[in-house]
């Protein structure tokens, strides 16, 4: 069904977000998943793409299978490290990330000048637990929010709402904007709650 519809809509890839999710403690269940895995993936007359991301148990449930191994290539995202370097602005992560708020800005045509300096960095790193994939969530969401607030600058509260949407904090109780967020919110806890959804 699934590849009919694909095949009728022209849709050539699937993308399945926190996919570890999909596998049990059952080993037979398990190789029946990756079973349909492959067969959408090897099917001769029209074969998907598949993007399956998660955490890095996600490795070793698609590697038990050794053709699906083979098929898909593996991306790793290692965690963020900020503050490795005594001067912030010669930290090469803390210029990458600057360089993603911009990135993702200048492609949703949103100001980001006044907003963009090392503690905002820091709190980004933090609110998304030191990795890369929810920054990037996070920016297109907190970028969309101003597009639709018909704001063209980003700013503090913008940021604040897209990660109240994004967790399980209350919106006052934020990185963004708790003054003293390092001792206020738990880093491992948010973690796990960012895991967890």
């Amino acid at each position: 069904m699934v590849r009919h519809q694909c095949r009728e809509q022209g849709v050539i890839g699937l993308y399945y977000d926190e996919y570890q999710h999909a596998f049990t403690s059952g080993k037979t269940s398990n190789e029946k998943l990756l079973d349909r895995v492959k067969a959408l993936m090897k099917e001769p007359d029209w074969p998907l793409i598949l993007i399956l991301s998660g955490v890095p148990v996600l490795a070793s449930h698609v590697n038990s299978e050794e053709q699906i191994a083979h098929l898909l290539s593996h991306i790793h995202f290692e965690q963020i490290h900020l503050g490795r370097f005594a001067d912030p602005t010669r930290d090469p992560e803390m210029n990458e990330l600057n360089k993603l708020v911009y990135t993702y800005a200048e492609r949703a045509d949103i100001d980001v000048d006044d907003l963009v300096e090392v503690d905002f960095l820091q709190r980004l790193d933090f609110a998304c637990a030191s990795r890369w994939d929810p920054v990037i969530e996070l920016l297109i969401r907190a970028y969309g929010l101003c597009r639709r607030h018909g704001q063209m600058t980003a700013t503090v509260e913008m940021f604040s709402e897209a990660h109240a949407q994004n967790s399980r904090l209350p919106q006052g109780l934020c990185p963004f904007s708790a003054p003293d967020y390092l001792n206020m919110i738990d880093g491992d806890k948010l973690m796990e709650m960012m895991l967890d959804e």
